[in-house]
């Protein structure tokens, strides 16, 4: 067997042997010519500075998209800013909305997502406390959120108005089949997916982010939008788009059609419309 020579590293007695012939090794491919195309054949290691962090060859690729992803936001509508959120899956959520779901089923999360909805609505009061960024919910007088809009304008989308209704309005038309919306996936996912963690249902402007977010917690947003984690929870638990789609038809009638023609009337009673003056946006 060949003797190396010593490169001048000191090794212990229980250094194994292995370790000072890569020693010696590497020592000998430092005196070697290079080949003239080694540039194309050798991966390149470098790193670089971007807004203050630091990123490996690795890094720049995600921090491009990521970069892609905020300027094709910063293009779109103030109330269509979740689409291009790095909160969500949207692989996954696009899946799903082309997937097997019944039409009927389709066309309400289509309506969630861009806010068409059926009707017209009241002029909307301003909450008081909301320093003018909010309106008040016709039928729990709460705030509905939205993003801060540069135009100035002086209506709220029918985006808003939808999420508000189905994630966070108190009212009894719209807190009584959320809950059981709630139960029903959270029940489904156990029997159909083996999925036995916590379902929230959150709209997608609530999220954490994507790295808060916990495997064991399904965030439930009715417009079909679908957190980061499920990612993760699709392999492990198998919460395919086959699998959510079936999920979606089965809260259409639950609750959600129950939801719809709630957020559909005007006024806090569900009584149906008074007048057909309208500030809510639809496009």
């Amino acid at each position: 067997m060949k003797t190396l020579k010593s490169t001048g590293y000191d090794f212990d007695k229980q250094t194994p042997p292995e370790h000072e012939m890569a020693d010696e090794a590497a020592g000998e491919a430092t005196r070697l010519l290079l080949p003239d195309d080694h540039l194309t054949k050798i991966k390149a290691s470098y790193a670089l500075t971007f807004d203050g962090q630091l990123l490996d060859d690795t890094d720049v690729k995600t921090k491009m998209q990521s970069e892609r992803l905020q300027q094709a936001a910063e293009g779109l509508p103030p109330h269509l800013h979740m689409l291009k959120s790095d909160k969500l899956n949207h692989k996954l959520t696009q899946l799903v909305s082309e997937g097997p779901l019944e039409y009927a089923t389709a066309e309400l999360l289509i309506r969630a997502k861009f806010g068409a909805s059926t009707g017209k609505r009241l002029n909307f009061r301003r909450c008081v406390d909301s320093q003018n960024l909010s309106f008040a919910c016709p039928h729990c007088h709460g705030p509905i959120a939205q993003p801060r809009d540069p135009g100035g304008h002086e209506q709220i989308h029918g985006v808003q108005y939808i999420a508000h209704c189905l994630h966070d309005c108190t009212h009894p038309v719209f807190q009584e089949p959320r809950d059981l919306i709630q139960q029903e996936a959270k029940d489904f996912l156990e029997t159909t997916a083996d999925f036995f963690g916590d379902v929230i249902v959150m709209g997608a402007q609530d999220f954490p982010e994507e790295d808060e977010q916990l495997d064991g917690v399904f965030y439930l947003d009715l417009a079909g939008l679908l957190a980061k984690n499920t990612h993760s929870q699709s392999q492990v638990f198998n919460i395919n788009e086959r699998v959510l789609s079936k999920l979606f038809n089965k809260l259409r009638v639950t609750g959600l059609t129950t939801m719809f023609i709630g957020m559909d009337k005007t006024d806090e009673s569900g009584a149906g419309p008074r007048r057909r003056q309208s500030t809510v946006q639809e496009h």
